[in-house]
């Protein structure tokens, strides 16, 4: 379901738009600046990812993406992270984790039972994008809330 359609601006207000079911596209635009910063910047990265719609990819299994860590965790610089497992990708699933799009990270040399991640439509939080320790993590404090910008082209 769409989500204030009537809502399409740049702006910090939720919505997701007709074109989440029906745009076609070859690449994927993600942008993110802390919640509590208004004047911070946002931060964006580039996958290169083809799928009919949104709808479509989120709907489907897991798809691997070659951003990067470092890229990854660029969108949000500073944050607390761990060093092993660095799952990236569309539909990521783990253990205590889940999300739409992102990195899930371990302090274990495993992706078994990732307790840190960086991305969008997380499932692990009251908040859909940012970082998050699940399961404690082991970073008390280490949460960071983010607005988020999903575009397709």
């Amino acid at each position: 379901n769409t989500l204030n359609p009537g809502y399409p601006d740049f702006d910090t207000t939720q919505a997701k738009l007709e074109s989440f079911n029906t745009v076609p596209f070859t690449q994927v635009r993600l942008g993110m600046r802390r919640y509590a910063d208004p004047a911070d910047d946002i931060d964006w990265i580039t996958v290169n990812q083809a799928a009919s719609s949104l709808v479509s990819l989120f709907g489907g299994g897991y798809v691997a993406t070659t951003v990067g860590r470092a890229n990854w965790l660029n969108l949000l610089e500073g944050l607390d992270t761990q060093p092993n497992c660095n799952r990236e990708g569309f539909n990521a699933e783990q253990n205590y984790s889940k999300m739409r799009i992102g990195l899930a990270m371990n302090n274990d040399n495993d992706c078994n039972s990732c307790d840190r991640i960086i991305g969008f439509g997380n499932q692990i939080s009251g908040h859909p994008w940012g970082n998050w320790a699940v399961v404690g993590g082991g970073y008390p404090g280490a949460n960071t809330v983010a607005l988020g910008w999903i575009m397709v082209r």
